[in-house]
């Protein structure tokens, strides 16, 4: 019985161990990062140039035991990100 319960304690710590992120903000424009041993999310939030237009890169990126399982990263013009401000700010 006390093996048993040394078991199930030590599986749930395991467990704990391997599933708890730990959370890193990034200074490239608001960039994101949960991160735990078996998996990672990121809110990707950054400013980046494309063909000489400046912008952001904005998404979300899902890995699991180093593998990418969701990117939905997408590179957003600075005009129109100011385009989508200035529409938020008529509104109110």
């Amino acid at each position: 019985m006390k093996l048993k319960l040394t078991a199930i304690l030590l599986a749930v710590v395991l467990l704990l161990i391997l599933l708890f992120p730990v959370k890193f903000q990034y200074r490239d424009g608001g960039t994101v990062e949960y991160k735990a041993i078996l998996y990672s999310v990121t809110k990707k939030h950054s400013a980046a140039d494309e063909n000489g237009i400046p912008g952001f890169q904005i998404g979300t990126i899902v890995e699991l035991l180093g593998i990418e399982l969701y990117n939905q990263v997408q590179f957003v013009p600075l005009d129109e990100v100011n385009r989508i401000k200035s529409e938020k700010e008529q509104k109110q």
